[in-house]
């Protein structure tokens, strides 16, 4: 289906007046948007727009701060990404360990006369206490080294794909204040029951579901394991006894798993991107700032796919309203690159929820009245 973007949410709008938002923001940074002929009084895409995309990030903290009960979804993915690096980091530190003590092992059962002069040196290192002081802290100092390029390099990609489903419940809720209702909940929500109802039912699914999988985890043997495979059995048999529920389980499972999917294939695109132009950081005087474009374009594209999916834009819209904008959306970009590069660790977990939340406030505050035809 076509979408006729409303010029100030971007959902439907095929007539004069949006049933989504009315034309009526309850933000005034979106007034401007929604005023008749706003966008042929500054057209989109001049240097003026420029500072829409600078100032995003900034004005995307502002609306976290008004908005209620939403800065508690950034800790989950947060806890996640760093159980994912925690497990990483002991498996690789468990390989990498089993590979020094089985050379160390060869290295002693050397065949004595005959072995070669390597071999007799490594023997002779390992039995020196001070040298093998060295080679413990070398290993150490090799597997902290290759972690942290690990998480340097692949840190963000996990983190924004695990993020998906979370920042895309921000973004509605952030909708539900500008705009007096969650566009998604309104045109796709398959039941009447709500919200809080869904959410007692899924704690309490939860709460069962968490109590059979300690179970499995305390049992030893073949009952252990099938515990663990029973733990979601709770939300299957809650979701058959109250159908309404299971309505809503089975929606909300495809909206998260599609919002996952949408977070996973950004942040793969943004990866691939800025790997495949790498070389030209090491071009002089120019290199730099070309990169710095590149990789602002790229995760100016990746931080917008959960409003575009939201909207339910097709490619060929998104690339014309990245192309129409390109100056701002680049300006944004760049923004959120040099908090990525000034803040390493910190910087990215905050960066992702503000650069995502900016992103919402940017394709509303945007013209998109040239995507009707």
């Amino acid at each position: 289906m076509l979408i006729t973007p409303c010029r100030l949410c971007g959902y439907d709008a095929p007539g004069p007046e949006c049933p989504t938002c009315g034309l009526d923001p309850a933000d005034p940074s979106l007034a401007r948007a929604a005023a008749p002929g706003a966008a042929k009084a500054r057209p989109a895409g001049l240097i003026g727009n420029v500072s829409d995309g600078i100032r995003a990030i900034p004005m995307a903290l502002l609306q976290l701060r008004r908005t209620q009960r939403v800065m508690r979804l950034l800790v989950p993915p947060v806890l996640l990404t760093s159980a994912v690096f925690a497990v990483a980091f002991a498996w690789l530190w468990s390989a990498i360990g089993g590979a020094f003590e089985s050379a160390a092992e060869s290295a002693q059962q050397g065949a004595g006369d005959g072995e070669g002069w390597l071999a007799r040196s490594v023997r002779w290192s390992l039995s020196n206490p001070a040298l093998g002081f060295l080679a413990d802290l070398g290993h150490w100092i090799f597997v902290l080294g290759a972690a942290y390029l690990l998480a340097v390099w692949t840190f963000s990609l996990v983190y924004e794909a695990i993020a998906g489903p979370f920042l895309d419940e921000i973004q509605g809720r952030l909708e539900s204040r500008w705009f007096g209702q969650d566009p998604r909940e309104r045109l796709d929500r398959p039941t009447t029951l709500s919200a809080p109802a869904c959410t007692r039912r899924s704690l309490m699914a939860g709460f069962v579901a968490m109590l059979v999988a300690i179970a499995g985890s305390l049992v030893d043997g073949s009952t252990g394991r099938n515990l663990l495979f029973a733990s979601p059995l709770p939300f299957l048999i809650l979701a058959v006894v109250d159908r309404e529920y299971g309505r809503w389980l089975m929606w909300a499972l495809r909206s998260e798993s599609s919002a996952l999917w949408i977070s996973t294939k950004a942040a793969a695109f943004t990866g691939m991107l800025l790997l495949l132009f790498f070389w030209v950081k090491f071009i002089p005087i120019v290199g730099l700032p070309i990169f710095l474009g590149i990789a602002g374009f790229a995760t100016a594209i990746s931080l917008l796919d959960i409003p575009f999916s939201r909207r339910r834009w097709s490619f060929q819209q998104r690339m014309r309203f990245v192309r129409h904008h390109l100056l701002p959306l680049t300006a944004f970009g760049l923004v959120a690159s040099a908090l990525f590069v000034l803040l390493p660790l910190i910087g990215l977990l905050a960066t992702v929820p503000l650069a995502s939340v900016g992103g919402l406030w940017l394709v509303c505050r945007l013209d998109k009245s040239f995507l009707h035809a």
